[in-house]
């Protein structure tokens, strides 16, 4: 029972610290670092999947004959919690970017090879405007396969 109480009161402390930090940043919203701001926003939503897991994991508790021998599900729960913050977190930030990677919305279904090198054809020819006469070829191979 000390090892809960003792593991609750760090939750509470977290919590709160972790309130006095959102409290001050959402003050300094006017110049605030945007890096800060996520990195805080990331923390909060770790934190309270692993809250919301060992609420779950409390929840269990009535449901048992021996509530002190399956204090372990609140620890259990809150790390389940955890981790699935974590996931959610690292899903979220991998995505962040997918604008500037994924410039077409959909996929070419008629982009074969014949068209692929005559794309490449018309980008070289483009590029060797801006060339100067001897830097033209800019491939030093330079092969065409026909089946």
């Amino acid at each position: 029972m000390k090892r809960l109480m003792h593991s609750v009161r760090w939750m509470v402390i977290l919590g709160m610290g972790l309130g006095y930090v959102l409290n001050s940043s959402a003050q300094e919203q006017s110049g605030g670092n945007d890096l800060i701001k996520d990195s805080v926003t990331d923390l909060s939503i770790v934190v309270a999947a692993g809250v919301t897991g060992a609420i779950i994991g409390i929840s269990t508790l009535p449901f048992v004959e021996e509530p002190k021998e399956h204090l372990n599900n609140i620890l259990i729960g809150g790390s389940i919690g955890i981790i699935l913050g974590v996931g959610f977190v690292a899903y979220s930030q991998a995505m962040k970017g997918r604008s500037t990677f994924q410039t077409v919305d959909g996929p070419y279904e008629k982009f074969d090879t014949r068209e692929r090198y005559s794309w490449h054809q018309v980008n070289h020819q483009q590029a060797a405007k801006y060339l100067s006469p001897g830097d033209r070829d800019i491939s030093a191979l330079n092969y065409l396969f026909t089946f």
